[in-house]
């Protein structure tokens, strides 16, 4: 995940960045790729000859996937448009990411841990027009909802 930093200070002439992951810059308002999905403690030095002041903020990530973003029909029906049950991940969650999908009576259908996979409607055999819950976890956060199926 990629975050630009933007400095407010004033009348520094260098600056020090630790990026709390181990890795620091000197830059004014650098861009750091971060390797985790993590919390981390963000510590700017702003130095102006012999005087410096220090900064620290906790840098928190939010995850942009919502119920909104949540598609509740598909229609797989090999037109090309909505054509399967997939959500919009994030590509740094992507080892944070499960969905099952379960018919009425509460058995798995479907389940996945890759977002690149999506649901057509199936697995072992094609099944039928209906309502099914799925149960989306990333990271610490789970979604539950229904979708429908619409052949």
């Amino acid at each position: 995940m990629a975050v630009a930093f933007q400095n407010k200070s004033t009348d520094a002439q260098t600056y020090l960045w630790d990026f709390g992951d181990g890795s620091t810059s000197t830059e004014e308002e650098p861009i750091h790729v971060y390797q985790s999905f993590n919390d981390n403690i963000v510590t700017l030095i702003a130095i102006n000859g012999t005087c410096a002041d220090t900064t620290s903020s906790t840098l928190t990530t939010t995850i942009s996937l919502s119920e909104d973003s949540i598609p509740n029909v598909f229609t797989p029906n090999n037109d090309g448009i909505n054509d399967c049950f997939d959500l919009d991940v994030p590509e740094e969650l992507n080892e944070c990411y499960q969905i099952h999908i379960f018919n009425r009576w509460g058995n798995i259908v479907y389940e996945s841990a890759d977002p690149a996979d999506c649901w057509k409607g199936g697995s072992d055999k094609i099944l039928p027009a209906g309502i099914y819950v799925y149960t989306v976890n990333v990271k610490d956060l789970k979604w539950k909802g229904t979708v429908q199926l619409i052949r």
